[in-house]
């Protein structure tokens, strides 16, 4: 059912998830989805996985057709986050990035370097980000330097 009404969806621009255990099986319908996501939220969330194969969770598989033009990534209130979904650095369209209160993510990963477009990261009310973020001396500043607007707070 859910493919269904995700090919129907053809003028969706943004999609905000909130609340759930767990975003995979909703995620997993995107690739059904005719329109070209701008803007994904993700919210409240304690597993957080954009894609995976299915029938093998370590291996790498392809982008859904409904992400591939993402241009802007939130990820808020996600507690019990602790690594950034490495499948962010497939999103080669994204140029925003706002991650907002996820107490528990340890560092950035070094991908980010790889977002070649990325022109803004948010990173407000991470704590442990915080010093990791500082200009020219936090251990995450060589992944994300590139990046023409960075706010951290």
């Amino acid at each position: 059912m859910p493919e269904q009404w995700m090919k129907n969806l053809k003028s969706l621009e943004r999609l905000s998830l909130s609340g759930f255990p767990s975003i995979v099986p909703m995620i997993r319908h995107l690739q059904h989805l005719s329109a070209e996501l701008q803007e994904l939220r993700i919210s409240q969330v304690d597993k957080l996985e954009l894609w995976r194969d299915e029938g093998n969770a370590s291996s790498k598989c392809q982008v859904p057709h409904g992400l591939k033009s993402l241009q802007k990534i939130s990820i808020e209130f996600c507690d019990n986050l602790k690594a950034f979904p490495n499948q962010i650095f497939d999103l080669q369209s994204l140029r925003y990035i706002k991650i907002l209160h996820c107490d528990d993510l340890e560092s950035l990963p070094e991908g980010l370097r790889f977002l070649t477009n990325l022109q803004t990261l948010h990173i407000i009310h991470c704590h442990l980000l915080r010093n990791r973020c500082q200009t020219k001396i936090g251990e995450d500043w060589p992944n994300i330097a590139h990046i023409p607007e960075i706010i951290v707070g």
